[in-house]
């Protein structure tokens, strides 16, 4: 079986047994390369009561072990399987980029227990798989496409202000996505973006295209005239 088969019958398997859930298939499995693991989420109308948390890591540690995959808990489960919308909405108003001096911040990924099991490393997942390709298995595709629109959105106005990009192109701006322009850390110790074949680099690259399209209709970011974007202020 192919990853997106696992996923499917686990996903089946999770509605059965919780209502609401809409999950999401994300990482390499999208694009028709099985991993070593499932790269799934699910997002909820509210936060699942503790012993509802810990049948869904049960069922999800049984699905990987049936089909021989690594369960990999670097981050916990508990702080990946689950998004609840308001938490969702918080990600997009109270995120997990600092401001300091009317600034973002990127802190780097630190791999310790304490950082991996933070809210903040959970926002920076869910923004991470908004704005990678990603499945919705089941109903509400336009709902989770919305989500996708804001995360690109709130993306794109930290980077400009992190990287101070008083002006720039797309190309610019798919740059500071992917490596850290000061440190020039990249992947999973930056912001999560891989560009390890092209269709990931393609992807990206049209999501940033057209949510820059439509800050340009909503009048959010202006073209100067050398063809570069500037946002407005």
């Amino acid at each position: 079986m192919t990853n997106y088969d696992v996923a499917k019958e686990y996903s089946n398997c999770v509605l059965n047994k919780f209502e609401n859930l809409i999950p999401i298939l994300y990482g390499s499995s999208v694009f028709g390369i099985n991993g070593h693991d499932l790269d799934i989420c699910f997002i909820s109308d509210k936060e699942l009561l503790k012993e509802e948390l810990k049948e869904l890591i049960n069922i999800t540690r049984f699905y990987h072990n049936k089909y021989k995959l690594i369960v990999d808990e670097e981050v916990p489960y508990a702080n990946k399987l689950i998004y609840p919308k308001e938490f969702i909405n918080d990600t997009f108003i109270n995120g997990p980029f600092p401001i300091i001096d009317e600034k973002y911040q990127i802190p780097q990924i630190v791999k310790t227990r304490e950082f991996l099991s933070s809210i903040n490393m959970r926002k920076r997942l869910l923004l991470n798989i908004l704005t990678t390709k990603h499945l919705v298995l089941h109903d509400n595709q336009e709902g989770i496409e919305n989500y996708s629109k804001k995360a690109y959105e709130y993306m794109i106005n930290v980077l400009i202000s992190y990287a101070n990009l008083n002006s720039f192109t797309e190309e610019e701006l798919y740059k500071v996505f992917v490596k850290d322009p000061y440190s020039k850390v990249d992947g999973e110790l930056y912001l999560g973006y891989k560009t390890n074949f092209k269709e990931r680099v393609v992807y990206l690259k049209s999501r940033i295209n057209m949510c820059l399209n439509e800050m340009l209709e909503k009048e959010e970011i202006i073209l100067n005239k050398d063809g570069q974007y500037v946002k407005k202020r």
